[in-house]
């Protein structure tokens, strides 16, 4: 069974660059019903540039499950908080990039799995 989720485009409310905004949803199954961090049997995230896919701040597959940047509770509400580093801009030289922010996890001993993604905007600071 596989609950996966949209892309879901954060690009209307930029990020600035070296910020540590957060990330909210809910974790569901494929019928719609919330998965309690209980429930959850891995979630993992990994932050590419989203033009070059290139790892950001080496967040590649990192566990989130109640742990460093993340947070899930008993309704399977989500909250990723990410770090300044994950927000720095990748070249000097940029007033904007685009991030991809993927989340996925497993459930019900690893046979469920879903994913989500948020694609963002960073902004310079002299661009916010």
């Amino acid at each position: 069974m596989s609950s996966s989720g949209p892309i879901v485009d954060l690009t209307g409310t930029p990020f600035g660059a070296g910020t540590t905004p957060e990330w909210t949803f809910q974790i569901t199954d494929a019928n719609g019903n919330p998965i309690a961090a209980s429930s959850l049997f891995t979630l993992t995230l990994t932050i590419v540039d989203t033009a070059t896919k290139a790892v950001v701040n080496g967040v590649q597959d990192v566990n989130v499950l109640n742990a460093g940047r993340g947070a899930v509770d008993a309704q399977g509400n989500v909250t990723i908080t990410l770090t300044a580093a994950d927000t720095a801009l990748l070249s000097a030289t940029d007033t904007q990039e685009f991030r991809s922010l993927i989340l996925f996890w497993t459930w019900n001993g690893g046979a469920s799995e879903g994913w989500r993604q948020a694609n963002c905007l960073i902004l310079a600071p002299s661009a916010t």
